[in-house]
């Protein structure tokens, strides 16, 4: 859940802000990631999950909040 979240929200940053603040974002994300497998809470292949399931959705919602706005303009 944390890296997921991390990941998603720092993907955003990172496509909106390019610059020094969304690579902030990304290495914020990452640290969150290797904070889970310092503590032990997780397997490696769950904080490259939660990463990958986080990018996703934020390119999905990148994807998608723009078609919304176009089709609540053309209505």
């Amino acid at each position: 859940g944390h890296t997921c979240a991390s990941f998603s929200c720092a993907v955003v940053y990172y496509k909106m802000y390019p610059g020094k603040t969304g690579k902030a974002a990304l290495i914020l994300a990452v640290l969150i990631g290797l904070s889970r497998l310092y503590v032990g809470v997780h397997y490696p292949t769950d904080v490259l999950a939660g990463a990958l399931v986080g990018w996703l959705s934020a390119l999905c919602a990148l994807w998608l909040v723009p078609c919304l706005e176009k089709r609540k303009t053309a209505v």
